[in-house]
């Protein structure tokens, strides 16, 4: 059974999880600025639980971002640093897939209108759904953009599908009233309180990665930002 170790830093919640032995724990800290502070020791709390090092693990797991400009390069790099010392492979995934997943698992409902709050009056915005093995993927590239001004190249077949849309994530939080009036032809569903991306959900993804040999080496981990502009943190 795959060993994970999945790391989530590009929102204001920070969060580790860890899969082993067929049993998962997670540990998160809500300082959105102490990311850097929170993360390798919630890494050593969750492996000292259970009893393992990073080379009893098959591969460790990040959100390659979008999100937060500081919190993206935090994770990307304690990521890439664990993995470099212990010899591991990675597996990068969207923040804002691992935010549909989570939205997927709290609500059982298999599409998703994923945003995360970019500052700047802007959004992070996906657009997810459940495939056959349970993974929420997406329809449509991530972008960046103002909450009225989110732009779709399927949206005339995705709105003729007539499917229930769950919205999930902080931009939907803070830009509601705007993005409601973007999506007003759209089925949307009642807003649930998951603003943030969990480690958790990643590791539901990173099995799907490992399964399908979906492996990044060290070397190649980089942070995507959507943007060109630095988001302030």
């Amino acid at each position: 059974m795959t060993k994970i170790l999945a790391i989530e830093t590009c929102s204001e919640s920070c969060s580790v999880a860890l899969f082993y032995k067929g049993e998962q724990q997670q540990k998160i800290s809500t300082e959105p600025r102490g990311h850097a502070d929170a993360v390798l020791p919630m890494v050593d709390e969750l492996l000292q639980q259970a009893a393992i090092s990073l080379k009893n693990l098959d591969v460790i797991a990040f959100t390659r971002g979008p999100g937060a400009f500081t919190g993206v390069r935090i994770g990307t790099s304690v990521a890439q640093g664990l993995a470099l010392a212990s010899d591991l492979p990675l597996i990068a995934v969207s923040s804002l897939a691992v935010l549909a997943q989570g939205s997927y698992r709290e609500t059982s409902i298999k599409h998703c209108l994923a945003a995360l709050d970019a500052r700047m009056s802007e959004v992070y915005f996906g657009v997810y759904q459940l495939n056959k093995a349970g993974l929420m993927l997406s329809a449509e590239e991530d972008q960046v953009a103002k909450p009225d001004n989110v732009l779709l190249k399927e949206e005339k077949k995705l709105l003729s599908s007539s499917k229930s849309w769950q919205t999930a994530g902080a931009g939907w939080v803070n830009y509601n009233d705007a993005l409601q009036e973007r999506f007003r032809l759209w089925n949307l569903l009642e807003q649930k309180h998951f603003p943030y991306p969990q480690a958790q959900d990643l590791i539901t993804q990173a099995k799907w990665y490992y399964q399908n040999d979906q492996l990044i080496d060290p070397a190649q981990a980089i942070p995507v930002y959507v943007r060109d502009k630095v988001v302030r943190s």
